[in-house]
């Protein structure tokens, strides 16, 4: 049993549970009584968040902003819709789910509910955390929580989006060398780990942001959305299977290359609406690190194009 010799926090982390227990058992949903005992003035502070809570959704959902909930909900119809494509799910169908079902719940109101990109993205950022759904390499959302990495592969199975929302798969980029002549004494032999490239510019391709800035949604290494500002252009190069790839693409500069996990990882620096700030993004291919917008064809060539 604890004592007041004990520590505060050990004695609340002691205390909650029988409170909690004791609030079940007398059918009290909340409670807020203040206690004086000489110069400290304590607080209790419950409440049963399950009262009046959706019993349909998991009780870690219910415990989420509305927000949350509601992009929970769209999530879970599109992906058990019989006639869906087998693609992870994107945030556009998403919003197009939601503006559908507030218009039906409220048809006389003028001024019904919105969806903006940038508060669905952070709702499956939160469903993300929370183990429910997981982002599918640079691209849409898929059911379940995000797989235990295998052992021994380079780069696993997931893509990157084209223009249509479907995936190619990533490209093994070669590992890079700075030797300056091949064979004898002046090759450099490759450097694993982390490679500094401060100030070099590449590509990083992304998700266009169509409903609020404009500006694109890249994805990082760990799955999570970052809003990257500046002018765009398409990059283009085909996966391990020939399958092309077209997405929009940002102007980043690259800060490091680090090519001693599962895949080869590039430190980048993106502009967005906090300001600057650093993320780590999964390499394309050599293409890319050479400040590319293609593995065949040269900048300038796919610029006129466009």
């Amino acid at each position: 049993m604890f004592g007041p010799n004990a520590k505060p926090l050990d004695l609340c982390t002691w205390f909650v549970p029988h409170l909690a227990r004791s609030m079940a058992l007398s059918g009290c949903d909340e409670i807020d009584e203040t206690y004086t005992c000489g110069p400290f003035s304590i607080t209790f502070k419950g409440r049963n968040d399950d009262i009046g809570a959706d019993p349909s959704l998991p009780r870690k959902v219910r415990r989420t902003s509305d927000k949350v909930q509601d992009v929970y909900r769209a999530f879970v119809a599109i992906w058990n819709d019989p006639n869906r494509r087998p693609d992870p799910i994107m945030p556009k169908p998403i919003r197009t789910w939601l503006l559908a079902e507030y218009a039906r719940a409220e048809p006389d109101k003028t001024q019904r509910k919105d969806a903006p990109r940038s508060s669905i993205q952070h709702a499956l950022s939160d469903l993300q955390e929370l183990g429910i759904i997981h982002q599918h390499g640079d691209g849409g959302w898929v059911m379940g929580p995000r797989p235990e990495p295998k052992q021994g592969t380079i780069t696993d199975d997931e893509g990157v989006p084209n223009e249509n929302g479907t995936h190619s798969p990533l490209e093994q980029a070669a590992t890079i060398t700075h030797a300056s002549h091949v064979g004898g004494a002046d090759v450099v032999p490759p450097r694993t780990g982390a490679q500094d490239m401060f100030g070099k510019l590449i590509w990083v391709p992304g998700e266009k942001d169509d409903f609020e800035t404009g500006g694109l949604v890249i994805t990082d290494d760990t799955g999570t959305s970052h809003l990257a500002e500046g002018k765009q252009e398409r990059v283009r190069y085909s996966g391990r299977t020939g399958r092309p790839a077209a997405p929009l693409a940002v102007r980043c500069e690259l800060v490091t290359v680090d090519d001693s996990g599962r895949h080869k990882v590039a430190v980048v620096k993106i502009k967005g609406p906090e300001g600057t700030k650093q993320i780590r993004v999964r390499v394309l291919g050599d293409w890319q690190l050479a400040g590319r917008m293609s593995d065949r064809e040269e900048p300038a060539t796919l610029a006129a194009s466009n």
